[in-house]
């Protein structure tokens, strides 16, 4: 079972319904210039089903190989199935740079990977570089609450996994004149998931919206209360076509799902419009927040979120939430009737 070049740089792929992310290929571009600078061959690792298709168009990338780790089991998406393939794959070819990106499952998996190799580990990375005369890979992230960047010396002797914030950096151009390898692998998957049993997958509504995508985010802070307050958030949203965004302490208390999580530790999103509900407006929150038009809504008017805003409205969140609710659905009513 070949696993293709040995040594460079390794940047796991994510998937989704079959397609590859778009930060795979933010990662492609930031992979391929620092192999390019530290004279490294770059691959890119996929995992899933039926992968052939999506790693012929990666193949046009400057990327020297699309390794496919291929199984039907591999199609869900369980992490530990991944970690497991990805985990048979990096042991073989022993990398200097695992590279992935810094979705909710990136971030997961890229933690569990860096502990089973013993690796380095460095996440939310906004910038890579290489430094040709110490021979040292350097990353920068966010510190001191986004105040500043912190720079990371990652030696090229050593393996390091490195998460990556999607739609930081540059998607990666298409090459002439040159086609990276495709490489299929079959694992033996009895051995890989022996532990493992498959019992059902539970699909949330196909209507809710990824606030990647969301031209329309509505998000919750601390003023939304608790659990009910995001009941109502997801009602409006889905009243108004939205995604429902959240603050890191509200994924804490439970409030809300990780996904959700937007922030210097969470997604960048980029909507047009931008509803801040109970959100007191902090820097680490509002370093995740790059909207055409920010609207703002918290009881306290000395709230940091209206510094941040183009309207602010000074109410309690939940109150708001159902008004706005009431006059979308008496609106509705209305136009109704007329037809």
């Amino acid at each position: 079972m070949s696993y293709g070049k040995r040594g460079g740089i390794v940047i796991i792929g994510e998937t989704e319904n079959g397609k590859v992310l778009p930060v795979t290929i933010e990662l492609i571009g930031e992979g391929s210039k620092i192999g390019k600078e530290a004279q490294l061959s770059v691959s890119v690792l996929l995992t899933g089903k039926n992968l052939r298709e999506e790693a012929e168009r990666l193949s046009d990338y400057p990327v020297d190989e699309i390794i496919c780790v291929e199984h039907a089991v591999l199609g869900q998406k369980h992490k530990e199935w991944h970690k497991k393939a990805c985990l048979e794959c990096i042991k073989n070819k022993q990398p200097v740079l695992v590279l992935i990106g810094g979705t909710t499952f990136g971030r997961i998996l890229g933690a569990e990977i860096a502990f089973e190799m013993k690796a380095g580990w460095l996440s939310d990375v906004a910038l890579l570089s290489f430094n040709r005369q110490k021979q040292v890979f350097t990353a920068s992230r966010p510190a001191f609450d986004g105040i500043m960047m912190a720079d990371f010396e990652l030696l090229k002797r050593d393996v390091s996994v490195v998460t990556m914030r999607p739609g930081i950096a540059k998607q990666a151009k298409k090459t002439e004149n040159r086609k990276g390898e495709v490489l299929i692998v079959k694992p033996d998957w009895k051995k890989l998931y022996a532990r493992l049993s498959y019992a059902e997958k539970q699909d949330e509504e196909k209507k809710k919206i990824k606030l990647e995508d969301a031209e329309i985010i509505v998000a919750g802070g601390r003023g939304m209360k608790g659990r009910e307050g995001f009941e109502l958030l997801e009602v409006l949203a889905e009243k108004l076509g939205a995604g429902v965004g959240a603050t890191r302490p509200c994924v804490d208390a439970g409030w809300a799902a990780p996904e959700h999580q937007i922030g210097q530790s969470g997604i960048l999103v980029k909507p047009r419009v931008y509803i801040a509900f109970g959100i007191s407006g902090a820097v680490q929150h509002m370093m995740g927040v790059r909207a055409g038009h920010i609207i703002g809504v918290n009881s306290n008017p000395d709230a940091a979120i209206f510094q941040h805003c183009d309207y602010g409205i000074v109410g309690d969140a939940n109150e708001i939430i159902k008004d706005m609710i009431e006059k979308i659905d008496k609106d509705r009513d209305v136009w109704q009737s007329k037809e």
